[in-house]
């Protein structure tokens, strides 16, 4: 199961409602960093009508976010990153930035 903070959960449900299964897949991807069949499990599982996919023990929304940051960052996206972050957080380009920095330098 993927970890989905509530807000991403409530926009994935909207998604699916409006039968946008393309978009729903790639908001879980982009907030989870899981793969495209897990991502694609997922939607699907709320289109069955079963219990949308919530944050798992395994992290907070921080943590989800924060992995997120680290998939793209692996893929060479720090802009994606950064604009990620902002869109999550509401915060400003210079935080941003100096965030996902950090996130970047925490697995090294």
């Amino acid at each position: 199961m993927v970890a989905l903070d509530e807000d991403a959960g409530r926009r994935l449900a909207e998604l699916v409602k409006a039968g946008r299964i393309l978009e729903a897949v790639k908001l879980v991807r982009e907030v989870t960093g899981c793969g495209l069949k897990e991502a694609k499990d997922a939607v699907d599982q709320l289109a069955r009508g079963e219990a949308a996919p919530a944050k798992s023990g395994g992290g907070s929304a921080d943590e989800v976010l924060n992995e997120a940051v680290r998939q793209l960052l692996r893929r060479g996206a720090k802009l994606e990153a950064v604009k990620l972050y902002r869109e999550r957080t509401g915060c400003g380009l210079k935080e941003a930035m100096d965030a996902v920095e950090k996130i970047a330098t925490e697995g090294k």
